[in-house]
């Protein structure tokens, strides 16, 4: 059994974090006068992290069952002091960058791997993810003509761009000089903007990988070899890869599931 708790606050490295008028570091804050109300204004992130756990490692005898080994854990994080840039956006006349705290986020998770072992010659892992993650109160940006803020109702909403479930499956077998493996990867559905307006749907890869090790005649001037394939999206799955979040509602970015591609590598030590 294992557990930890650990508080971590974020440095700031000069241009490491975005840069421009635009970024979230105060190396890219636009003039001083800016630079000075984030200094006297704005306290760094941070976290506590609460997580608890078991590993465990098992010969067996049930059947065609030789070994099983696993882990579960569940974990708790407090973070606070989420800095954001709240800056008009405009590119004819840009306005200097403005970064504030907005709030905090509360995230619970449970992860959980194991692996079925056949044998010698073939093993079963499989891993599932769940996280919750959502943010702790709303944040105000900028005010209406009138002068009244305007409030962005982002409290009790989940962040976006992270999936709920994440699972990935590997089949394992080996022979001699010959090893493949067969993936399967699980994204559920994520949310695109901070309110939780629009959604991707959830995607599931098949990939394969395999290689074998060529003979070698002894004296050759090539002391090893193997060929290996590589197949990823086998199934030609047409979704979303990565979320880019650009708005609190309405619109977002994204890159989509690169095709069916396939590689092969020769590979060899002399």
């Amino acid at each position: 059994m294992f557990a930890n708790i650990q508080n971590n606050l974020r440095q700031f490295i000069p241009y490491s974090q975005g840069g421009g008028f635009y970024g979230t570091s105060p190396w890219s804050l636009g003039n001083q006068a800016a630079f000075n109300l984030f200094k006297q204004t704005v306290n760094p992130e941070s976290d506590w992290t609460y997580e608890i756990g078991v590993r465990t490692h098992h010969a067996l005898e049930l059947g065609p069952i030789s070994a099983f080994e696993g882990q579960f854990s569940f974990y708790h994080v407090d973070f606070s002091n989420r800095i954001l840039n709240v800056a008009p956006y405009n590119f004819i006349n840009p306005a200097p960058s403005i970064l504030v705290n907005v709030g905090g986020v509360t995230t619970n998770g449970v992860d959980f791997d194991g692996s079925l072992h056949f044998g010698q010659h073939f093993q079963v892992y499989d891993a599932v993810s769940y996280n919750k993650s959502v943010y702790d109160s709303n944040f105000y940006s900028g005010t209406t003509a009138a002068g009244a803020p305007i409030v962005i109702p982002i409290k009790g909403k989940d962040v976006p761009g992270e999936p709920e479930w994440a699972n990935k499956t590997i089949l394992s077998t080996n022979f001699g000089p010959f090893e493949a493996q067969l993936s399967g990867d699980y994204i559920g559905d994520r949310f695109a903007t901070y309110e939780n307006d629009l959604s991707v749907k959830s995607t599931f890869l098949v990939g394969l990988q395999a290689s074998y090790q060529l003979p070698v005649p002894q004296g050759a001037m090539v002391q090893t070899a193997k060929i290996s394939v590589n197949a990823t999206n086998i199934t030609n799955v047409k979704g979303v890869s990565t979320v880019v979040i650009t708005s609190n509602a309405g619109g977002y970015q994204a890159y989509p599931v690169p095709p069916s591609q396939v590689f092969v590598t020769l590979q060899a030590t002399f």
